[in-house]
């Protein structure tokens, strides 16, 4: 024997690639009279190009050709039809006996997905095939008679001819792709929100994306219309809300604050799924295998990422690394609905909503849907804010809404033209310390944050500003009003003769 042999055996004795169960499924599933011609000729477009010889069993192979004579004579296909076929054929006593093709229906899973079946008994045909072919090629390599260059030449050949994997995508003419009706995208929140595929919540830090992102999650169980306009499409849904920014305690306090205006039961609240876990990141494959099982486990139909920026590293402006985001988490699950919530780059403020945001070409391009949050004009009000829309698929933009946000249910509440609304953010802080008294500073920069709708920073950022102003001051770690150095303007003025 050849050295080449010794070091590289071939078994050839080991039982072909076959799925008996699966073609027992299949021809079980054909013959049941519950099932029609169109799923029968689904089948046959599967095993087209192996025919009856997909099948391993001799058996099988037999029965399935009844069924295609049956199915060529435009005639009913039951077991009685396949039966008397098989016995005009002189085939029935070698398939077995009429017990044994009831017995094959009786054994379909009641939840038999028959094209998947047939793909499987497709597949092992295939490899089957392989081995026949690589077989004879082997054995052709041990002949010096034959050229090199004509085994490369049968490679080649085998590698051409083997059949494409199409995935169901067909091609079509003009006319045939205008006649065919289109499904139109399912939306979870009408025109905003689609049933599967990616949104972006994206604004500026401080915009309060969270507690946007909060009411429509809240919106959304409760079946209510998002800002009183947007109707939910009526079903129950499982949302995960995985936040990497804020603390337990601030999404505890905007979720209350939030309930006291929704009042959603516990029945529609357990629905909602908040993981403890502040870090997470889509670049790590235990995590990206956690988020997979909580999908699997709980059943969810929408995964909010708040924000996405840290879930992941790489530059977010470079499109590749972009795209690998996206596709990992199509592979975690690209059926059910991503909501992303994304800062915007610095930029002008009337920047167009997708050049604003991060990464803007490959981070847009992949969304489905896109909200803005930003400041409504820099000459009105800063509290008011505008909710626009730049993104949709298969519906129409919907005009930009006019809102802002109440300071105590942190609801997102739409105003009409020349209303009025809210007092400033220093007032507020102002408000916060007189009714509170002296409050340590963590708890002084959550309360503004829970009342005002703003980031953490921005908050900071306004007690720093509040003291550089003498409105405010520091004692021993304790925050109060400065009534001493700066009175309010009422102190100011009461007393003062008119």
């Amino acid at each position: 024997m050849k050295q080449s042999q010794l070091n590289h055996p071939v078994h050839l004795d080991r039982v072909p690639p076959q799925n008996v169960d699966a073609e027992r499924a299949v021809l079980g599933a054909l013959i049941s009279e519950d099932n029609g011609r169109e799923m029968i000729s689904k089948v046959i477009e599967i095993l087209n190009s192996n025919g009856v010889k997909a099948f391993y069993k001799e058996a099988h192979q037999k029965i399935y050709t009844a069924i295609l004579s049956l199915y060529d004579n435009n005639e009913p296909i039951d077991l009685l039809t396949v039966t008397d076929a098989l016995l005009k054929s002189g085939e029935l006593a070698k398939v077995g006996d009429v017990y044994y093709l009831d017995d094959m229906i009786s054994s379909v899973p009641i939840t038999t997905n028959v094209e998947s079946y047939a793909e499987i008994i497709k597949e092992e045909a295939l490899r089957r095939e392989i081995i026949q072919k690589a077989s004879r090629l082997y054995n052709s390599a041990f002949d010096s008679t034959i050229q090199p260059e004509t085994l490369l030449d049968e490679i080649s050949y085998i590698q051409d001819n083997l059949p494409i994997k199409t995935n169901g995508n067909k091609l079509e003419n003009a006319v045939e792709f205008l006649a065919r009706p289109k499904p139109k995208t399912p939306y979870i929140i009408e025109g905003i929100l689609p049933s599967s595929g990616f949104t972006a919540i994206a604004g500026f830090t401080g915009m309060g994306k969270s507690s946007l992102a909060m009411q429509m999650m809240l919106s959304i169980l409760s079946g209510l219309p998002f800002l009183n306009t947007f109707q939910i499409a009526p079903t129950e849904y499982h949302i995960l809300y995985i936040n990497l920014e804020n603390s337990e305690y601030t999404i505890d306090q905007l979720l209350k604050a939030q309930l006291t205006e929704f009042r959603i039961d516990d029945a529609q609240l357990v629905n909602l799924f908040i993981p403890s876990c502040i870090a997470m990141s889509v670049d790590n494959r235990n995590d990206v295998r956690q988020i997979s099982k909580w999908i699997t486990d709980y059943h969810i139909d929408i995964v909010i990422i708040d924000p996405i920026l840290d879930a992941f590293t790489g530059d977010q402006n470079d499109l590749t690394v972009v795209r690998r985001l996206i596709k990992t988490f199509r592979e975690i699950d690209g059926k059910i609905a991503w909501v992303l919530l994304h800062h915007f780059k610095k930029g002008n403020p009337d920047d167009d909503l997708i050049q604003s945001m991060l990464g803007s070409v490959g981070f847009a391009n992949a969304m489905t849907s896109i909200i803005g949050l930003r400041r409504y004009s820099q000459t009105v009000n800063p509290a008011y804010k505008k909710i626009e829309f730049a993104k949709t698929r298969d519906s129409k933009l919907p005009d930009d809404v006019k809102v802002c946000m109440n300071p105590v249910t942190r609801i997102f509440e739409i105003i009409g033209e020349g209303e009025t609304f809210k007092a400033s953010n220093m007032d507020m802080l102002l408000e916060i310390l007189k009714e509170k008294g002296a409050l340590a500073y963590q708890l002084l920069v959550t309360e503004v944050e829970m009342r005002q709708g703003i980031a953490e920073r921005t908050a900071k950022n306004l007690i720093q500003n509040a003291l550089a102003l003498h409105k405010i001051k520091a004692d021993n770690g304790l925050y109060s009003l400065n009534r001493q150095i700066f009175p309010s303007y009422k102190e100011q003025t009461s007393g003062v003769p008119k």
